[in-house]
């Protein structure tokens, strides 16, 4: 860092600490080596063994440690990467925004126990503080729609629904528009469009419950396959 800000080329530097086992820097020193090497693997170990070594972490020290996560996110390095690190926030601070990007990582990896685990336990913990849980029930909801259970993703967003979360409703909308229910999609996109800033997509699936269902078949023909060989 001292060499760049002298306008040198750190370049050799760089590779030599990227080159240097993760076990030579104390826990204090890695906080500096994640925000000065380029490689994100390095930076990723740098963070997992300086958040070991910090029993407290100052402000910058979280949001260094956030920001590397959402950069292996972003990555897909998601089990040796976002994961570990995520975990490590959540245990720590168990707020909605950790139990959210640990879920959200854990969803991608198709781990539904996972999810269900982190969610669980962070519901049970919020309403036993008398906080609102609807975005929880919502993101739960979303996830579970992802591993492909609808109904059991119905049965989370509707308690998100009833809750007062807007994004379960809009899913929801998005489910009825699907299966061609568009009454109930209408009155699921209605408290958006009523709103004082209605969701984008919200508009959309309320306008498309409004169009008449066709009353023509396609006038393009039915697809035929040049090949015989391909109608086997």
């Amino acid at each position: 860092r001292l060499a760049r800000y002298a306008g040198r080329d750190a370049t050799g530097l760089g590779a030599q600490l990227e080159r240097t086992p993760i076990t030579d820097f104390a826990p204090r020193e890695c906080w500096l080596l994640a925000t000065t090497v380029a490689s994100l693997p390095v930076r990723t170990r740098a963070v997992l063994r300086a958040l070991d070594g910090t029993p407290e972490l100052s402000r910058e020290q979280l949001l260094l440690s956030w920001n590397v996560a959402v950069e292996n996110a972003r990555a897909l390095r998601l089990a040796d990467g976002a994961g570990p690190i995520q975990r490590i926030l959540h245990a720590r601070y168990a707020a909605e925004w950790s139990a959210t990007d640990l879920a959200l990582t854990l969803s991608r990896l198709g781990d539904a126990e996972g999810v269900a685990a982190v969610f669980g336990a962070m519901i049970e913990r919020e309403q036993g503080a008398g906080r609102p849980t609807a975005d929880l029930w919502s993101r739960w909801g979303i996830a579970e729609l992802g591993f492909g259970d609808e109904s059991r993703a119905r049965d989370y967003l509707g308690q998100a629904l009833a809750r007062g979360s807007n994004d379960a409703a809009l899913v929801l909308g998005r489910l009825e528009l699907d299966a061609g229910r568009t009454q109930a999609a209408r009155r699921s996109f209605r408290p958006s469009i009523l709103s004082d800033a209605p969701a984008a997509w919200a508009a959309r699936g309320w306008g498309l419950t409004l169009l008449p269902r066709a009353r023509t078949a396609s006038a393009l023909p039915p697809a035929t396959p040049s090949d015989p060989t391909l109608e086997r």
